[in-house]
């Protein structure tokens, strides 16, 4: 009996090659972790300026339903007057009943809206927590190239992908590695004796032995074959991956700037819209306006101010999707 010890000594790449591939299997892994984490983000964020848009669309029917009501009170008092007939108190009483149900409308969908944030989040009830209704619109002018560059470059898809195509480059090498022989060395120390009870003898032996593969049965040839084959394969995929990516990218792009300039169409128009509504509604209080003409500058307003709230927010959500596609949300904080 004894001790025997037995030590690799040099297999020509084989375990450097299987370390290889855990270590970019891992890193591959953590980059399907920011994946998810990057688009548990986006949609956060796009739920979240949701929720801001319905309360401004909510401040929007609600002035609308003031400015019925104060209509209504000024038909009233023409009609008492006798400067007016019925039929404006009567079209007064149904414009602020519509305005009524726009605004139920408006909040429901705030609800609707609050509730996706909720999911979003991950809550797994309805808490009503403060919404804080500013944000910082100070857009930054972007390239479709750099939106690409920082996309192929920082996009975990992308890593994650790399991180595969050198593993399977390791898995080729660890294929090719049956081609060569193993060098290996042992030591052992025996406690022996021909005959109990004689004296026993300790022996020692060190020694080296070299393994060649003579004849695996072309499993070793089969094995780099389909290593191979699955490397053109990560390649193939790459090449999909940067279609896709820049199809991604060129959205994100137009998306983004359509909404920027969406946003200095709609703030002329509302101020034209306010202008307009607010030379009808003198007329209207002077007695020379038709209830007709102040209801079509109404109505012009409010879908005025209603357009650039839209336009205000596709553009953050445009932003945000930008920021997706080009891969700035990181683990730990958000660029």
């Amino acid at each position: 009996t004894g001790p025997s010890l037995n030590q690799l000594i040099y297999d020509f790449g084989r375990t450097a090659s299987a370390v290889k591939i855990n270590r970019e299997n891992v890193a591959a892994s953590e980059q399907d972790l920011q994946t998810v984490r990057q688009n548990v983000v986006l949609n956060v964020k796009q739920t979240y300026y949701g929720v801001l848009q319905s309360l401004a669309l909510i401040n929007v029917a609600q002035e609308t339903l003031t400015q019925n009501q104060e209509r209504l009170t000024q038909a009233q008092g023409f009609y008492q007057a006798g400067t007016r007939s019925k039929i404006d108190v009567t079209k007064a009483e149904v414009d602020l009943a519509n305005a009524q149900l726009a605004l139920i409308r408006t909040k429901n969908s705030y609800q609707v809206a609050r509730a996706n944030l909720n999911n979003a989040i991950g809550l797994h009830q309805g808490l009503q927590f403060a919404i804080d209704e500013n944000f910082d619109f100070a857009p930054k002018p972007i390239s479709l190239d750099e939106i690409l560059q920082a996309a192929f470059n920082q996009r975990p898809e992308m890593l994650q992908l790399k991180a595969r195509q050198r593993s399977q480059e390791a898995a080729v090498r660890l294929a090719r590695s049956g081609y060569y022989p193993t060098i290996s060395g042992n030591v052992s120390n025996t406690w022996r004796t021909d005959e109990v009870p004689n004296d026993p003898a300790w022996d020692w032996s060190i020694g080296a032995a070299l393994t060649i593969p003579i004849f695996s049965g072309f499993s070793t040839q089969s094995q780099v074959a389909e290593a191979k084959a699955l490397l053109r394969n990560l390649t193939a995929q790459e090449e999909t991956l940067r279609q896709d990516i820049r199809l991604e990218a060129e959205e994100a792009f137009l998306n983004f700037n359509e909404a920027l300039q969406r946003i200095a169409v709609t703030q002329k128009t509302m101020v034209q819209a306010k202008e307009n509504y607010d030379l009808a509604s003198g007329r209207y209080q002077v007695g020379i306006g038709q209830p007709l003409e102040i209801n079509d500058a109404e109505v012009l307003l409010a879908n005025a101010r209603a357009n650039h709230i839209n336009a205000l927010y596709d553009f953050k959500a445009a932003e945000a999707r930008v920021e997706k596609t080009m891969g700035l949300y990181r683990q730990g904080h958000e660029k």
